[in-house]
């Protein structure tokens, strides 16, 4: 095997697998593994019946069609139709607990077909979420995004999630790209194959390419074969997914759980070991020495979204240990901006001067395809001891003016003054 070129590798980066896999656990657990098998999957959107003699009528007959795949006890839901100018969002959702919810759809959202679908289960699925949410992510769009998918409509949230139209009028011919939806299609492609993997449990036992599997837009269909090939190699070597595991990283873990996650080698389980451990120490104001020695041991990985978060950690770690200090030092020269700016943040927490930290943040200050806002927020913090990056700034704020970015000028000239008046 030449360089290890035609190894596999996991789907997704580590973040995305992370997020997907907690969030469709606790879908799962909201609604019950029902929900991911009990509907066929939508392949077309001439499966779904509707009436578009008007706006109104098209609208209510879809929502008429999704409305059963999402009958987890939510009530009654209205749906309006606004033609008004200032009406910019796709849908406006409300609702109070002593009215029924009320959904304002807007007309240009209707006009598409796949659009007008995606849209109404979206919708649909932020509505069935509401009676169920425990706490505020129940309601987010990446949370919400998801029931759509599980529910039979992966593959048209998939092909709506990047949807290219071609147009023509009077003598004018063109082609416009649109997105739909919180995810993109590889991690639908990904969410895909979290669903077939309880689906085949189920209903296909010896686990049959899907029917629907041909109708997946080519780039999920890849991620969803890739995926499924990493779901089959980690059962047979018996480990477990986040997704489906009996214990996963949680604020109820102990230090001891959370140390052997964090060093272990399931970069899955690594990450999410690391993000609960940096929620409980912001929480408890504290971190276990054996958590640390683990975060410190997670920095010597290649996986660049697993040292940044380790580096995070050590931010969380006693100021009198020395051994976590020389490691930030280490990691703020780390070739990813990412891992950089996470051990500059970190070695400020326990107590290094930011001062030790400007060759760094001159680098991340000319990183291309870089947020530079938080990059601003260290500087700040810094103030006069950031004095030596003023002409970097003043050529950013330069920049800024010149295509006038609002947001970036006002940063700049706050930050600049910050480094003055110290």
């Amino acid at each position: 095997m030449m360089f290890g070129l035609f190894q596999s590798r996991s789907p997704l980066a580590t973040s995305q697998r992370v997020d997907l896999q907690w969030l469709m656990r606790r879908s799962r657990e909201t609604f019950g593994d029902e929900a991911f098998h009990r509907n066929q999957v939508i392949r077309s959107v001439d499966e779904i019946q509707f009436d578009d003699s008007s706006v109104e009528s098209k609208l209510q007959t879809i929502a008429n069609s999704l409305s059963p795949r999402f009958d987890f006890g939510a009530g009654p839901l209205q749906w309006n139709v606004s033609n008004a100018e200032h009406f910019d969002e796709p849908v406006v959702y409300q609702s109070d607990e002593n009215q029924a919810a009320i959904a304002t759809v807007n007309a240009a959202a209707v006009k598409d077909d796949l659009q007008a679908i995606m849209t109404v289960a979206n919708t649909l699925a932020r509505h069935a979420w509401q009676h169920r949410r425990q706490r505020d992510l129940d309601v987010q769009p990446q949370t919400t995004s998801l029931l759509p998918i599980i529910v039979g409509l992966g593959v048209l949230a998939s092909k709506a999630s990047l949807l290219d139209k071609q147009w023509t009028t009077v003598g004018w011919s063109g082609w416009s790209l649109s997105r739909s939806g919180y995810y993109n299609t590889m991690e639908i492609g990904y969410a895909m194959a979290l669903i077939d993997r309880i689906a085949k449990r189920v209903t296909n036992p010896n686990g049959k390419k899907p029917n629907w599997l041909r109708s997946l837009r080519l780039d999920s269909r890849s991620v969803y074969k890739q995926a499924s090939r990493s779901f089959k190699k980690s059962d047979a070597a018996g480990e477990p997914l986040l997704f489906d595991a009996d214990r996963i990283p949680s604020q109820k873990s102990n230090p001891q759980e959370l140390a052997a996650w964090l060093a272990g080698q399931d970069p899955d389980f690594a990450l999410a070991a690391a993000i609960v451990a940096c929620n409980v120490a912001c929480k408890l104001d504290n971190t276990s020495e054996i958590v640390i020695d683990a975060a410190m041991k997670a920095t010597q990985r290649n996986d660049v979204e697993l040292v940044a978060k380790a580096a995070e950690v050590l931010g969380h770690a006693s100021p009198s240990n020395g051994s976590v200090k020389e490691r930030l030092k280490d990691l703020a020269r780390h070739r990813s901006p990412l891992v950089t700016l996470a051990a500059m943040k970190s070695a400020i927490q326990v107590g290094l001067p930011h001062s030790e930290f400007l060759s760094p943040a001159k680098r991340l200050l000319g990183a291309e395809s870089f947020d530079l806002m938080p990059v601003l927020d260290w500087i700040q913090c810094g103030g006069r001891q950031c004095s030596e990056l003023k002409p970097i700034l003043l050529e950013h704020l330069e920049d800024a003016k010149r295509f006038n970015h609002a947001t970036a000028m006002e940063a700049l000239t706050h930050c600049i003054a910050q480094i003055e008046s110290d």
